[in-house]
């Protein structure tokens, strides 16, 4: 199969839908959530302002976001009985499958209708879905709950909940970029599942459930976890040069370089690696950001590839001191804001996605008689 064909199979170009909420511009190199540029969200927002932007439409005014980060961290509160369920889950468990199984008690509790509000929905689970993933990763590292965090903000409030003890404001703040950096962009493989979803007239949390299984598969939502362990075989710029050149010898694939709409790079990265840049010499980490450049700088030389947002992503929570299981589990946390949006405008829209296949396989034949 040609490139030409490769790229059809994957809808590359294909335009599958309308949408009023991202763009990544005609070029494919920039990035816009309702009209304002990622990177200013990132240099004078915080999340908040994102998911009300992406959910409600417009950005709040100062006095709008204390209101909301006020209900967002009042609706916390983790029922018991899922707490019990996430404690019976075994250590091993995969992130990604607690967060799934969390979605899905959260609709089941809430008797969730197929017509349920998909804005409210999706920022009921904004509040209560990071709490449920903290509580099952420090059950599952054997450490004691340090209880539900009243931080207003959700990037603060992660950080206290993982480690045990409120975090610096500069850590919080890295945090908080990251999860506006991955809020949103556009027709991605879950977003588009949670938008085919949607389309059945399904619930929001049915929505989201679908697109959290197809956020768990590291070609989407896995890489910066592949990147982060490819990270941490190094303990120097000179090893991890010497290590890749290897491993694309061999012809494997490293992650966290390429992207399916960016060829010119992922304008997302140059925010995410002077985030991680900050983070690495604040926090003593230089090594590790030293070895990502190395990598950094021998992909675009063997492969003229660039690293997109979870290459750096990786070095930043890996910085942050933050588990490598709950690196996607931080991505859905932050794309439930894109999510709710996005099932929300495909049930304006009222279409059942329902697209046409290229039959490929045998011409009419007849069924042969038995012997």
């Amino acid at each position: 199969m040609g490139q030409a064909a490769r790229d059809k199979a994957g809808l590359r170009g294909v335009a599958a839908g309308q949408t009023a909420i991202c763009t990544i511009g005609a070029d494919c190199d920039s990035l816009h959530y309702r009209g304002y540029d990622v990177a200013e969200l990132v240099a004078s927002r915080c999340f908040e302002d994102v998911a009300h932007l992406l959910l409600r439409g417009e950005l709040p005014s100062a006095a709008e976001l204390r209101v909301y980060q006020e209900r967002l961290a009042a609706r916390r509160a983790l029922d018991p009985r899922l707490e019990r369920a996430l404690l019976e889950l075994p250590p091993t468990a995969p992130a990604m499958a607690v967060c799934r199984l969390s979605v899905d008690w959260i609709g089941c509790a809430a008797a969730v209708a197929e017509d349920d509000d998909a804005a409210e929905r999706s920022e009921a689970l904004l509040a209560l879905l990071p709490v449920a993933a903290c509580r099952w990763s420090r059950h599952a590292r054997g450490l004691d709950w340090p209880g539900v965090s009243a931080a207003p903000s959700l990037a603060a409030a992660l950080l206290a909940m993982l480690h045990g003890e409120p975090p610096a404001a500069d850590d919080a703040r890295a945090l908080d970029a990251t999860l506006i950096l991955y809020a949103e962009h556009e027709f991605n493989a879950s977003t588009f599942t949670a938008r085919v979803v949607a389309s059945t007239r399904a619930s929001a949390c049915d929505a989201v459930a679908a697109a959290v299984a197809a956020l768990k598969g590291p070609l989407h939502g896995g890489a910066n976890e592949e990147a982060s362990k490819l990270l941490g075989r190094y303990d120097s710029p000179a090893a991890a040069e010497a290590g890749v050149r290897e491993l694309l010898a061999e012809r494997q694939l490293i992650m966290g370089f390429g992207h399916a709409v960016y060829k010119n790079g992922d304008p997302r990265s140059t925010i995410i690696k002077e985030v991680a840049r900050e983070l690495s010499a604040r926090r003593g980490q230089e090594q590790l950001f030293a070895v990502a450049e190395a990598v950094e700088r021998l992909m675009l030389e063997e492969k003229g590839m660039h690293p997109n947002l979870d290459f750096y992503a990786a070095v930043a929570y890996a910085s942050l001191g933050i588990p490598t299981a709950m690196f996607t589990p931080l991505f859905v946390c932050a794309r439930l804001a894109g999510w709710g949006a996005h099932i929300a405008e495909q049930r304006v829209s009222g279409v059942l996605l329902r697209p046409a296949a290229e039959y490929v396989g045998p011409e009419p034949r007849p069924v042969p008689e038995m012997a």
